[in-house]
């Protein structure tokens, strides 16, 4: 079963004292018959996070508008539509909206036993952008788009089982 991450609270002390007046509140997507992953999405959200870890893997990518990330070796640095963040379980991070600007995000969370499982199973997936103990980032437009399909799938009625074919797929 998925160690759910706490979600945060937005640190309005972060960003200024008017960064959550045009906030939206997250959309979130769970489903107890598929216990390895979950997803939020956000959309023209301002709110803003301290660095923090999750017990799961987890992807973020930037729909819209631009975020700030902090976590990598390189130091913190500006993600743009398109780009994606792979952040291993445990691995300290934060992500907030460019000043004076909202973002339109999403990030699924997996366990991460389960991904590493799959992983190693699917023996033609190159290490790529999968690591243990290393955020990576990706700016890639085929990968992007196959990521917001499955997320969106995530989030659509269809079955349980339609997911998690796609999920071990993708």
């Amino acid at each position: 079963m998925l160690n759910r991450p706490a979600y945060l609270t937005p640190d309005s002390l972060n960003c200024g004292d008017d960064s959550l007046s045009t906030a939206r509140p997250a959309e979130f997507w769970r489903d107890p018959t598929i216990s390895y992953v979950e997803s939020r999405r956000a959309s023209q959200s301002r709110a803003c996070y301290k660095l923090h870890s999750h017990p799961t893997f987890s992807i973020g990518a930037v729909d819209a508008g631009g975020s700030r990330f902090t976590g990598t070796s390189g130091g913190p640095y500006n993600l743009q539509l398109g780009m994606m963040a792979f952040i291993p379980a445990g691995c300290v991070h934060a992500c907030n909206p460019l000043p004076d600007q909202s973002r339109n995000d999403q990030m699924p969370h997996l366990d991460a036993t389960w991904l590493r499982n799959v992983v190693t199973e699917m023996s033609d997936i190159p290490g790529g952008f999968i690591k243990e103990s290393e955020i990576r980032r990706l700016d890639d437009e085929d990968v992007y788009g196959l990521f917001c399909e499955l997320n969106t799938l995530l989030f659509s009625n269809a079955d349980a089982e339609e997911k998690n074919a796609a999920l071990i797929s993708a």
